[in-house]
């Protein structure tokens, strides 16, 4: 091959190199602008999405925001007593999980604000209120299928309730007792609260003064210890008591307690002899009205 056509060649190749680099180049840096954008509005997006996201969270906390009012007059609601949520077969403490659902809803569409147990306290020790219509929803003895059953409607509808616990059976693992993952878990939703319903569940106003104290007292320090909260709400089992049943309540520190006597709740006769209003099944909607504004 001549020298000229070497030189021709080297030239070409020079060329041809030079014009891939060049290619190159330009593709990488239209890829690296591709990134840089589609990184760019990623951020955008995200910003726009923890901007909205900041925002809901303001309005939601103003809604959120609760204004107690002072009454002229006696407060008197309703306490709703519930035990199992489960298909009835016969037993009235058991209401089934749908007849559950839809009281809550119609509590929900019916705007009642539904109390916690301190909450409870605050309205009957202060004669205070923070809406027009309230309701302390409660459910006795701890079955599991508060958590299987009742908790999914409590937070679909986003209201508040109180599992009076029966110490001894949940310490142990009773079958259909509500376990300790359980009992943590709807306490860290803020919608449920726990009460006490002694430790063994018996008929306190058969037991001595000092077993009454036993039974209230070591349930207490179980579920504070537990539960890291400071109790202040029994619930007496099947609701027997007696004059020294209020006196031991008060003296193991308990600010309230209820009862199963029917009616509506109000400070009247002292905070450790509440009515409660019971909710057994096969109730219509319209019944179930008449037992929160008919009491």
């Amino acid at each position: 091959m001549s020298k000229g056509k070497i030189i021709l060649w080297t030239l070409v190749a020079l060329v041809l190199v030079t014009g891939i680099g060049f290619a190159c180049k330009k593709y990488a840096d239209n890829q690296h602008q591709k990134q840089v954008a589609k990184i760019t509005a990623m951020e955008k997006k995200a910003s726009q999405k923890a901007t909205k996201t900041n925002k809901q969270a303001k309005t939601s906390s103003k809604k959120a925001k609760v204004t107690w009012v002072k009454e002229a007059k006696r407060v008197s609601f309703p306490i709703l007593m519930y035990h199992s949520i489960s298909e009835s077969n016969g037993n009235t403490l058991r209401v089934p999980a749908n007849e559950f659902d839809q009281e809550m809803k119609w509590l929900k569409d019916h705007h009642y604000y539904t109390l916690s147990d301190k909450e409870a306290y605050r309205v009957l020790s202060k004669n205070e209120v923070p809406a027009k219509k309230i309701v302390w929803i409660t459910l006795d003895d701890g079955y599991r299928d508060n958590y299987t059953n009742a908790f999914p409607a409590l937070k679909k509808y986003h209201l508040k309730a109180t599992i009076n616990l029966i110490t001894d059976q949940n310490k142990n693992g009773q079958a259909n007792k509500l376990t300790m993952d359980q009992i943590k878990e709807m306490q860290a939703s803020g919608l449920i609260s726990f009460g006490s319903h002694t430790v063994s569940h018996s008929d306190l106003a058969a037991l001595s003064p000092s077993a009454q104290y036993a039974e209230l007292k070591q349930s207490r320090t179980w579920l504070n210890k537990n539960l890291h909260q400071d109790t202040i709400y029994a619930c007496y089992p099947a609701g027997k008591h007696n004059a020294d049943t209020l006196a031991a309540t008060k003296r193991a520190g308990y600010k309230l307690a209820t009862t199963t006597i029917p009616g509506l709740a109000n400070n009247e006769g002292g905070l450790y002899g509440l009515s409660r209003v019971r909710v057994e099944p096969n109730l219509s909607l319209s019944g179930f009205q008449s037992l929160l504004e008919n009491n």
